[in-house]
């Protein structure tokens, strides 16, 4: 440009550009350096790494702070830096950690060389510490006005930290949707264009409305606002759909929910609008403020607190002065002499001071004459005065004072009863009367804080009260009251009026004043006594507690009562003991009386079979030696006869032994199925004779051996099974009998050793004339007959003594009847097992045939004539030699003198009996002490054959004598040994 050849105007103007245009590049250096200033900021303060890079040779012109942190180099080391010597700042390695990347691999060189947009790609960055760190990489191409690229960006962040912003985001998201469960909000949306609305979960339980269901709507607004409010929040409504603009909806209502009941919510909103301000979407929160509600009603009733409280309250100054007081304050203020604007009490002032110091309430307590406050001095924090707040609590005070009452009187309840019960588990105790009571005695003045007493017994021969127990008194004062008669002092009165006598100053009684009584209790120093009779549950007297103070005393009803209670046991205590002092004798008498009656069973047992043995003996003999058939004829009836009332004598006296519990059961080892074949032989020989059908089944189960009592269970089946054959004129009598073996239920018992027990089962069924149902309930009672008795015969003993036998065998008997019918009876017993190795014992080697006997001289020991005479003949037809003596001197006489194969002994006899007899033959006084012994005696209770086999005997024969077991007896002998000729 020629300056010279231009004007003064063009100079002016090119004057006036260059100003221009020098403002203009000063606007745009201003700019510039803002815009580095700016850059310089970012650079400095964000939070992850930034690259800027310039030209298609890459040169590093600035890093991000945070970016020189991570890389772990600073800017001056970095900055122009080009090509491959970046590689030796960005040690970039690939994903896996062990690749090392390429120069034409890196983001940012693939951004400026080829245009390429990296997003968010994983590399692994090495520090210069050796440390490698995961990052996460976004590159791209800077570009100019023409789109030449001119540069590059890159930004990386360490996905650790990457990984912590992920969780603090998820942190503060969980943290809003806490708040808005806390919050009680929900959430809904309204799409204005497409009129789809949402609602959250949380926003349709607000309305009590389950998640599925929808929220009905009337007018635009949920049916469920309250009528009272609804025209309010319609109007606020419409007014919030006329905006134009973004304005928040606000509003509290109430409304109904389903099922009546009624909530506060507050519904905020919001509106969407497109970019031409037309409205898009509806979206807001709602809160049930219910609680909220509440509480600002009662923050507005605390306003009215104040004056409504009907009790006190006040403020006072830290100087004392009393600034406030509501109407229910007046009572206290009077109590404290003072009016509003009055110091407090010195007193007071001190809580005052201690309460502002601390900054912490204490508690006081206000008596009033008529009330008790209870007042609470609270500090305002940052203030300078308290407020008191009081409470009436005169009924709590009250109830508190009642309650300690109630307690001291629980307690002394309690400590009564714990005496009492003491006292009673005396009762069942061996300890003595005497003891009992001194504990009762020493218990009555501990409960009644007693100095002295005693207990007087009623004797019922003087009608006085005797002393039995005291403590402490001295002889002459137990002398003077030892025998005290009806009317005659405190206890004497008590017996004459019926009821307790209390002197509480013996001094002023009428009953010691003026007579020698009153010395006697002022020389033991009693100034106090109560009596209280002891009477039984029947209102008798038995006695009388008498408590005595040595100070005058007034008894509270609590003491009376322990004192009643306590009479009531002692009587209870003196009865039953006087009760086991006659059941004691009673027993005693009982025992006696059941001695005497074994006695006289085994007596009546001896003196019956005595004689019955010499009828029906000689009977036998009679028909033996008689030819005449109809002599034989008339024997044979008489022997029935004999039999019949040897049956009748045999029940007697079971049934008194029953009675007496003198049954007790042998434990043998017996074949049940022989027993059982052997019985019903001799049963259905009975039915043939009457024509009738006789049918048995014994089932496999019943074992071969078993162990109990084998007589007894022949005498049950025998009665049961015999009485169905009397009873039946036609038709037939069926036995079924099975067994079964209880193994299960006993050897899971760990303490059962034992053999397994047998449940032995019978069943007889008959066509007989059947039991009247009248009947069926007595008819195991004993003498119980029916009505063709007369028909049949019997004692009406035998199912009695049958029923009483099972029950001793641990099993029962039932029966079933029809009358005219039949009847079936079902009997079960329980047996045992028998041991494989256990085997039954014959005292002398049993299983002997008859014809393998021999004559033997026998040595018979008989005092009864008759009964002598017809075993002498018994025996001589049998082929044996008989030598006799009528006691046992004459036994060991005989024995001493000659040699016997067998001696007969007979039990009972005159000078010695055949028990000693036998003991001193064993003993060698006699002969040879190893000749076989046989009892041969009328006693034949439970046990005599036991006892007899303990004495030495060999066997045992009971009268009168069953022919079959003397020949057994005398076959087994015979075939014993040589003759003792």
């Amino acid at each position: 440009m020629n300056l010279a050849a231009m004007s003064k105007d063009e100079l002016e103007e090119a004057l006036k550009r260059a100003q221009e245009q020098n403002a203009c590049l000063q606007e745009r250096l201003a700019e510039t350096e803002k815009s580095e200033r700016l850059l310089k900021s970012i650079l400095e303060y964000l939070p992850e790494g930034l690259t800027y890079v310039e030209g298609p040779e890459v040169s590093i012109r600035a890093i991000s702070r945070y970016g020189q942190q991570l890389i772990g180099r600073p800017l001056e080391t970095i900055e122009g830096r080009s090509g491959p010597e970046i590689l030796e700042s960005w040690k970039l390695f690939h994903a896996d950690g062990v690749s090392r990347a390429a120069y034409e691999e890196l983001p940012l060189v693939r951004a400026v060389t080829k245009g390429e947009d990296v997003r968010e790609e994983e590399w692994i960055l090495l520090r210069p510490t050796g440390e490698k760190i995961p990052i996460l990489i976004n590159a791209g191409p800077m570009r100019d006005e023409q789109g030449t690229i001119t540069g590059g960006l890159s930004s990386w962040i360490g996905m650790e930290k990457r990984r912590q912003l992920e969780e603090r985001l998820r942190e503060s998201e969980k943290r809003l949707r806490l708040a808005i469960l806390a919050a009680k909000m929900g959430a809904y949306s309204r799409n204005l264009q497409t009129g789809q609305d949402h609602w959250s979960p949380e926003f349709l339980a607000i309305y009590g409305l389950g998640p599925d269901e929808p929220l009905p709507l009337l007018d635009g607004i949920p049916a469920a606002v309250h009528p009272e409010d609804r025209p309010r929040v319609l109007a606020e409504a419409r007014a919030f759909y006329d905006r134009t603009d973004q304005q928040e909806f606000s509003s509290e209502h109430r409304i109904v929910r389903p099922n009546g009941e009624i909530r506060w919510v507050h519904i905020l909103g919001n509106m969407d609008f497109d970019p031409v301000g037309k409205q898009q979407v509806i979206y807001g929160l709602g809160m049930d403020i219910t609680q909220r509600k509440r509480a600002e009603e009662e923050m507005r009733s605390l306003a009215r607190f104040q004056e409504e409280n009907p009790n006190p309250v006040l403020r006072v100054a830290r100087n004392g002065m009393v600034l406030y007081a509501n109407q229910a304050s007046e009572p206290l203020l009077r109590q404290w002499g003072l009016n509003i604007g009055q110091s407090l009490p010195a007193d007071l002032m001190e809580y005052v001071a201690s309460v502002l110091a601390q900054e912490e309430t204490q508690q006081t307590e206000a008596r009033l004459p008529d009330r008790t406050y209870a007042l609470s001095w609270t500090p305002i924090t940052g203030e300078e005065y308290v407020n008191v707040y009081g409470m009436d609590i005169t009924k709590r005070k009250r109830a508190q004072e009642e309650l300690r009452q109630a307690k001291k009187e629980v307690e002394s309840d309690l400590r009564v009863m714990n005496r009492l019960q003491a006292i009673s588990a005396l009762l069942v105790s061996e300890e003595s009367l005497q003891s009992i009571l001194g504990k009762a005695l020493d218990a009555a003045i501990d409960l009644t804080g007693a100095d002295m007493g005693n207990i007087q017994l009623l004797d019922p021969e003087s009608d006085c009260l005797k002393i039995v127990e005291h403590r402490g008194f001295k002889q002459p004062f137990l002398d003077f009251w030892n025998n005290v008669q009806e009317g005659q002092g405190v206890c004497g009165t008590a017996k004459a009026r019926g009821g307790r006598v209390i002197v509480e100053d013996v001094a002023k009684s009428h009953i010691f004043v003026g007579k020698p009584a009153f010395d006697v209790q002022m020389e033991a120093g009693v100034r106090a006594i109560q009596s209280t009779p002891l009477f039984s549950r029947s209102g008798v007297m038995l006695g009388a507690l008498s408590t005595h103070h040595r100070s005058t005393h007034s008894w509270g009803q609590r003491s009376l009562w322990a004192l009643d209670l306590l009479a009531r046991q002692m009587a209870d205590i003196i009865e039953l003991k006087d009760a086991a002092v006659n059941l004691r004798q009673a027993k005693q008498e009982a025992e006696a009386a059941n001695r005497a009656k074994s006695d006289f069973l085994a007596s009546m047992s001896h003196e019956i079979r005595t004689p019955m043995n010499g009828i029906m003996g000689m009977i036998e003999l009679a028909h033996m030696s008689c030819k005449d058939a109809r002599p034989r004829e008339y024997l044979g009836y008489a022997k029935k006869s004999a039999i019949n009332l040897l049956d009748i004598v045999n029940d007697i006296l079971d049934l008194s032994k029953v009675e007496a519990g003198r049954v007790e059961l042998e434990k043998s080892v017996f074949k049940p199925r022989e027993m059982l074949e052997s019985l019903f032989v001799t049963q259905g020989y009975q039915a043939e004779q009457k024509g009738l059908r006789f049918t048995v089944h014994v089932d496999p189960n019943v074992p071969e051996r078993i162990k109990g009592d084998e007589g007894r269970l022949r005498q049950i089946l025998t009665n049961v099974v015999g009485n169905a054959v009397k009873y039946t004129r036609q038709g037939e009598v069926a036995v079924f009998v099975t067994a079964e073996v209880m193994d299960g239920e006993h050897q899971n018992q760990e303490a059962h050793k034992g053999p397994a027990p047998v449940c032995l089962i019978a069943s007889i069924r008959d066509t007989g004339i059947g039991i009247a149902p009248d009947k069926l309930t007595r008819i195991f009672e004993p003498f119980t007959r029916g009505s063709h008795d007369a028909e049949f015969g019997g004692t009406g003993l035998g199912l009695a003594i049958t029923k009483q036998l099972v029950e001793l065998m641990h099993g029962r008997i039932d029966v079933r009847s029809t009358l005219g019918q039949g009847s079936t009876f079902t009997v079960s017993v329980l047996l045992e097992a028998a041991p494989e190795e256990e085997a039954s014992a014959d005292p002398l080697g049993g299983g002997i045939a008859q014809d393998r006997a021999r004559p033997l001289k026998i040595l018979l020991a008989e005092d009864n004539e008759i009964n002598r005479l017809m075993a002498v003949e018994l025996l001589t037809l049998r082929g044996h030699e008989v030598a006799t003596a009528d006691n046992g001197k004459k036994v060991l006489a005989a024995l001493a003198r000659d040699s016997f194969d067998l001696v007969l002994m007979d039990a009972q006899m005159p000078e010695m009996d055949g028990v000693e007899a036998t003991r001193r033959i064993r003993a060698g006084e006699a002969g040879e002490p190893r000749i076989p012994i046989v009892a041969m005696t009328a006693y034949a209770l439970q046990g005599d054959r036991e006892r007899f086999l303990e004495a030495g005997m060999d066997d045992y024969l009971s009268k009168p004598i069953d022919l079959k077991e003397l020949d057994r007896v005398l076959a087994q002998i015979g075939a014993g040994g040589e003759s003792a000729e």
